[in-house]
């Protein structure tokens, strides 16, 4: 019984070793990886996901940040492409873009189909990407907040009161769907997000991945029906999309 005790420990430690080498993966694959069949790797996810270890759905398998913080602190890297790869589908050509510091936000500009586009952003990692010469860069200016290099201040909402954006893409702190509020992680940004929304002629997308919703701070810097479209992913629990989708917001939810 000891040594059958330790074969399912050692199981549960390599399934969690292996999730923290690829981020994700299919339960057939954590099956074959495993050599283990089917039913034994569910019964160890289920076991697993009891203990808040991981997250399941749709047959993918997820660490939870909750249990395992150090990985990947910015959030799964998969899920952010995704998120990115999928709010590229909105922006058309000749539209002026509004990007604020979020991470996932930024990534979206590595999948868009440049056709004479303005980005306007605060984010000092626009530097780092590669971008075509039909896309031109407006760079806020302001106060440099290092944690995140995120420009804010009176520099930089002083050039927003001046610009308008067809389309603002942007990343949050995280979302109450008690109060349909959503957050920003300091004041200086939240003013920033602010300007964005309220400078913002078309479409506001909000992404936000699982991790954000019901999730607060003291910065609120706009409601879930002021955007169009929240775009997250599949490992959002069912019992908050409807919770979303009464705010009057299109939710679009990707998968791996």
């Amino acid at each position: 019984m000891k040594n059958s005790k330790k074969i399912i420990f050692d199981r549960h430690e390599k399934i969690i070793n292996l999730l923290k080498q690829s981020e994700s993966a299919l339960v057939t694959d954590i099956a074959r990886l495993m050599d283990c069949s089917i039913n034994t790797i569910r019964r160890d996810l289920n076991f697993l996901e009891e203990q808040d270890k991981i997250i399941k759905k749709h047959g993918y398998v997820l660490l939870n940040p909750e249990y395992s913080p150090n990985v990947d602190q910015f959030g799964p890297r998969k899920i952010k492409e995704a998120i990115a790869k999928q709010t590229s589908s909105l922006i058309k050509k000749f539209d002026t873009i509004f990007i604020n510091s979020s991470t996932t936000a930024l990534q979206t500009l590595n999948f868009i189909n440049y056709q004479n586009n303005t980005i306007i952003t605060n984010n000092l990692n626009i530097s780092t990407l590669t971008l075509p010469s039909t896309c031109h860069v407006v760079l806020t200016g302001g106060e440099l907040r290092n944690t995140k290099r995120a420009l804010t201040g009176i520099d930089a909402l002083s050039l927003l009161r001046d610009k308008y954006a067809d389309i603002c893409v942007m990343g949050c702190y995280g979302i109450s769907l008690e109060t349909g509020h959503v957050f920003s992680s300091s004041t200086n940004e939240s003013q920033i997000n602010q300007m964005m929304v309220k400078h913002t002629r078309g479409v506001k997308v909000l992404l936000a991945d699982y991790r954000k919703f019901n999730k607060e701070s003291e910065e609120h810097f706009a409601n879930i029906s002021n955007f169009d479209y929240i775009i997250t992913d599949s490992f959002l629990p069912n019992i908050y999309i409807q919770q979303i989708e009464k705010c009057g917001v299109q939710l679009i939810q990707v998968r791996l």
